[in-house]
């Protein structure tokens, strides 16, 4: 059975982690590592760094922004995710699904207001659009050129929670 995966935001405790955290030379085409995503936090964009915590460890990261530039969605309420990825030696383990499967209810516990998540993801990854469309998100048909060509744009509505 697969140990519990949590979502939190970074803080300087996980930077040990973040520091020995890699990818494989194939992934590092199609996502930042998250040492490097960090520093695009720091540009005074609304942006947040999550990392997955499997095992009390920094199993992976990915961060949540407004997509200021709509080149995913013209969606107001729109969370862009980006630089998704799972550390090289946890792969394989379905944490990515797992954490797909929990952000709904992270963004509804974080953010007020917040109805969709968008993601870019290149076309030739489809390791990366099998685990997405497990966990929900959908192929809205919409095209984008990024750095490394052609990426499809995934959506996923994100659902509020039943008031009793």
């Amino acid at each position: 059975m697969l140990a519990t995966v949590l979502l939190a935001f970074y803080q300087q405790n996980y930077e040990k982690d973040i520091e020995s955290y890699y990818l494989s030379e194939d992934q590092l085409q199609y996502t930042a590592i998250p040492k490097d995503a960090l520093k695009s936090c720091e540009q005074g964009k609304e942006v947040y760094p999550i990392v997955i915590i499997y095992q009390q460890q920094v199993a992976g990261f990915f961060t949540l922004e407004r997509d200021s530039e709509a080149a995913y969605s013209t969606n107001q309420n729109a969370f862009a995710l980006r630089a998704f990825s799972i550390h090289y030696s946890l792969q394989g383990k379905g944490i990515a699904q797992q954490a797909l499967k929990i952000l709904d209810a992270f963004i509804r516990q974080n953010f007020l207001g917040i109805d969709e998540i968008v993601l870019g993801v290149n076309h030739k990854n489809t390791a990366a659009q099998y685990v997405y469309k497990c966990a929900g998100f959908k192929d809205n048909r919409k095209r984008v050129f990024g750095r490394k060509g052609e990426q499809y744009v995934f959506e996923k509505k994100i659902k509020r929670a039943i008031q009793r």
